[in-house]
């Protein structure tokens, strides 16, 4: 928990860490970088363990993984994140061409 001390609220409503007296504009934007100083990382990785101390950070080393694709086409390989999307590749394999444009040939 961060207490008082570390907290400088200034008349204007700006936030002042009182360890490098840098400004923020709100208590969670001052909570944040408290983090820095005291070396909290709440936020954590499901895939690899790795913690961070924002969302942002998480958010960017998540996309760094490979997307799971689990529904995989028996015919050709192809993987598919939802099981929706490879019934309709399926289609590709069979022939239907239910949801093909009429305007086309």
């Amino acid at each position: 928990r961060y207490h008082a001390i570390d907290i400088n609220m200034l008349p204007d409503r700006i936030y002042q860490c009182k360890q490098c007296d840098k400004t923020l504009p709100n208590n969670d934007k001052l909570l944040n970088h408290l983090r820095k100083h005291n070396g909290e990382k709440p936020y954590t990785c499901r895939q690899s363990d790795t913690a961070f101390p924002r969302t942002d950070e998480l958010n960017s080393h998540v996309k760094t993984h490979p997307v799971e694709k689990p529904h995989q086409c028996t015919q050709c390989g192809k993987a598919y994140l939802h099981k929706k999307t490879l019934i309709t590749h399926l289609k590709v394999h069979t022939g239907d061409q239910s949801h093909q444009c009429t305007q086309c040939d």
